[in-house]
């Protein structure tokens, strides 16, 4: 199982995980919850692949939330982003301010290395195709036969 990187409780019986690859915001029901609508238990898990947005409010004279957006969420949306069910609530009884950045900086980065592609495995070339690649240079001139059989020797493992 993947390592959680962040462990965070909030208000309004919402609890975040936050690992490598998603984010995972849970709701246990108690009164908060039942004020605002949310009266149930349950987990809801946002793979990073999935976001199409990025919500960060600090929490100030009232709670702060980090919301996730996700094209279901746009048919979720309550017109509230506190109520979300994409969205962690917290105020600073809970948690600082300063962490909460943290967290929302670490979840736009995860987002937005899974848009770009970063860490992504890279297609293994074959040690003929990459023979030819280093053949091609030698015919446009940009290394030399001494460097060409050198890389050879070192593709072929000889």
């Amino acid at each position: 199982m993947a390592e959680k990187i962040y462990d965070i409780n909030g208000v309004r019986g919402r609890h975040l995980d936050v690992y490598e690859d998603k984010v995972v915001i849970s709701t246990k029901a108690g009164l908060g919850s039942f004020l605002t609508g949310n009266a149930s238990d349950g987990e809801k898990t946002i793979y990073y692949r999935d976001c199409i947005g990025i919500q960060f409010k600090k929490a100030g004279l009232k709670i702060g939330y980090l919301q996730l957006e996700t094209a279901s969420s746009q048919m979720n949306n309550r017109n509230n982003n506190f109520f979300n069910e994409n969205s962690f609530t917290f105020d600073t009884t809970k948690v600082s301010n300063e962490k909460m950045i943290e967290v929302s900086n670490y979840v736009k980065q995860r987002v937005d290395d899974v848009k770009n592609n970063v860490g992504a495995p890279t297609a293994a070339i074959s040690p003929a195709e990459e023979l030819k690649k280093f053949k091609e240079l030698l015919d446009m001139g940009v290394i030399s036969q001494e460097e060409f059989d050198a890389k050879k020797k070192q593709i072929l493992g000889f």
